[in-house]
């Protein structure tokens, strides 16, 4: 059977721009519905780490227009203020979280006039809405009717007019949101087939976006609305954008290009395009203050590092590093006379005109990327060896002792079972989303990469370190168990008692699991001091060294629409400092 439609005629009277208004009046008023109606959050108190720095990969960095503060945002679940004259921590910012990617921060600005902060990624609570939170940046507060609610996916990009006044929505589906400052509606384009990463206004109020679709988008805002006024299908995919300070230019990066364009910025004609790189992409591209220098980064690389380039002429001429990092660049913005820059290590920094690093807000967590053979157990696993960083020194932790000190081959640790080259275990297994067993390939996850694996001591078992999850198979390869895991699993071993697995984490931390059925028994953080240290269960009881309780705390959601608050363990030490209870954990299981 066929069927026909006939698209009807417009109604006189009723213009164009009117039914489009009506639309986004429409779209508004449900917003303000579903906001009433937001999910609820679980306020079950939830240990976290605070070592005074983000504990997973920086997704934004953010400045006022003055350059007096700095915003940083992480998928740890955190936003964090910083002087820009010192480099000190003022506030962190801590909206709601839950399980698992919940409460991930994914997009954060920081209003021009230095007032408000928005903050948007994951916050979907309820499964299916996300919402988008604007914080007082002086206060650290969430006030009343400051959350917009009922946004159909992630928050991927937040953008502010330069007069502070407008505030560009991005999502990973469903388009473009636009928005007053106090959450009125503005107008939405949903004709977006892929995540927006970039947005960015010019100083005369126009609005760019670029969108992993490939196409850049150009809008006006006037009174009836959100308009777009030009469209340009590009060479790849865009991933982020700048226009020039005097709004002529705009710069487009891509995630599968060493280039970066440059656009007119009116009619998104080329203009010219910088020296390609040879290898990596130039994902995050930002401008001087005085439209001469364009900045790139993102994964390529320099000297084994992952490198900021400098492009002076506008980007005309060759490339200049200017900083590397050890691992990509993730964000770009122009700040000062200068650049910030954040990076996956993580850590952010501040670079004046001339290139030179003026702060640097490193990661205050181990890194346990590539520790391998060097992660070692005691037969009980109640020693265990680590380096804090690629390269680094050893240090030992002892949990009968209760203290880390630099380790010494008279510990006689175990480095985790592998199998030789010559075949035998798992292959293919080292930062791969396709490990075998023989010819059998086992099953991860869409997306999941394989990080780290260890063999049993009896060999009739091993486990699987992925992105996501720490997995247990049988010698055939059947899995056994998996377990969800606050970070990427770096590094895995098995003790030689067959009763524990022992995991490190991209948080910083070393976590038991029992081998039996893969629940989580402890947790330690080793600060990257190498001198304070804590380790504690789930249920809270820990032991520490001197000055440690501050690194660990109890996160409280107080609501949807309401900041939550923090608690060291140190504030209920009378209740859970018991060392006694977890050693008795690590002989009974």
């Amino acid at each position: 059977m066929k069927f026909s439609f006939v698209k009807p005629k417009p109604r006189l009277g009723f213009p164009m721009w009117a039914r489009a208004a009506c639309r986004q009046l429409v779209f508004g008023l449900l917003l303000c519905l579903v906001r009433a109606a937001a999910a609820q959050v679980s306020t079950e108190p939830i240990l976290r780490i605070e070592a005074g720095a983000h504990l997973s990969l920086v997704t934004r960095v953010s400045s006022d227009s003055q350059g007096r503060w700095i915003v940083s945002a992480s998928e740890d679940k955190t936003a964090r203020l910083w002087d820009a004259a010192t480099g000190r921590l003022l506030t962190v910012f801590r909206p709601p979280v839950g399980p698992e990617g919940v409460g991930a921060i994914y997009a954060a600005a920081l209003s021009p006039d230095g007032r408000q902060v928005a903050l948007g990624g994951n916050a979907g609570f309820d499964g299916r809405t996300h919402s988008l939170y604007l914080f007082e940046r002086a206060s650290g507060r969430l006030p009343p009717k400051s959350t917009l609610s009922g946004l159909e996916a992630p928050v991927t990009q937040v953008a502010w007019s330069k007069d502070s006044q407008l505030l560009a929505v991005g999502l990973r589906q469903s388009g473009l949101r636009v928005f007053q400052r106090n959450l009125g509606f503005i107008g939405s384009d949903p004709e977006y087939n892929e995540a927006i990463y970039g947005a960015d206004f010019a100083a005369d109020g126009r609005l760019a976006t670029c969108s992993l679709d490939g196409s850049i988008r150009l809008y006006r805002i006037d009174r009836k609305g959100l308009q777009r006024t030009a469209r340009k299908q590009m060479p790849g995919k865009p991933y982020s954008l700048a226009f020039s300070p005097d709004g002529s230019m705009l710069a487009v990066g891509y995630q599968d290009s060493g280039r970066i364009d440059v656009l007119d910025a009116a009619t998104l004609t080329p203009r010219h395009t910088t020296p390609p790189l040879s290898e990596g992409n130039l994902g995050r591209v930002a401008w001087s203050s005085d439209g001469r220098i364009l900045y790139g980064g993102g994964t390529a690389r320099a000297r084994d590092r992952f490198a900021v380039f400098a492009f002076a002429d506008s980007g005309r001429a060759a490339a200049r590093e200017i900083t590397g990092f050890s691992n990509i660049v993730t964000s770009l913005v122009a700040w000062r006379d200068g650049v910030l820059v954040g990076s996956a290590e993580p850590s952010w920094a501040s670079f004046d005109a001339a290139g030179s690093r003026r702060l640097y807000a490193r990661q205050q967590t181990a890194d346990y990327r590539d520790a391998d053979d060097k992660f070692m157990l005691s037969e009980d696993a109640a020693r265990v060896a680590f380096p804090l960083a690629p390269g680094g020194n050893m240090l030992l932790f002892d949990l009968a002792k209760g203290d880390v000190r630099p380790y010494g081959p008279e510990a006689k640790l175990e480095s985790p079972r592998q199998p030789s080259w010559m075949g035998g275990g798992p292959s293919n297994w080292k930062n791969s989303s396709a490990p075998k067993i023989g010819s059998r390939q086992l099953e991860l996850r869409p997306g999941e990469v394989s990080r780290s694996m260890a063999i049993s001591a009896d060999k009739q078992r091993f486990v699987l370190g992925t992105e996501w999850y720490l997995r247990a198979y049988a010698v055939d390869g059947n899995p056994l168990w998996e377990q969800r895991t606050p970070a990427a699993v770096w590094a895995t071993n098995l003790s030689s008692d067959g009763r524990w697995v022992v995991a490190g984490l991209g948080d910083g931390t070393i976590r038991w699991y029992r081998t039996r059925d893969g629940r989580e028994q402890l947790a330690l953080f080793v600060h990257i001091d190498g001198k304070r240290w804590i380790i504690w269960s789930p249920s809270g009881y820990y032991d520490t060294s001197l000055e440690g309780e501050d690194l660990v705390g109890w996160h409280l959601n107080r609501g949807p629409n309401i900041a939550s608050d923090f608690f060291s363990v140190g504030r209920f030490r009378d209740r859970f400092y018991r060392p006694e209870i977890i050693q008795s954990i690590l002989r009974t299981g």
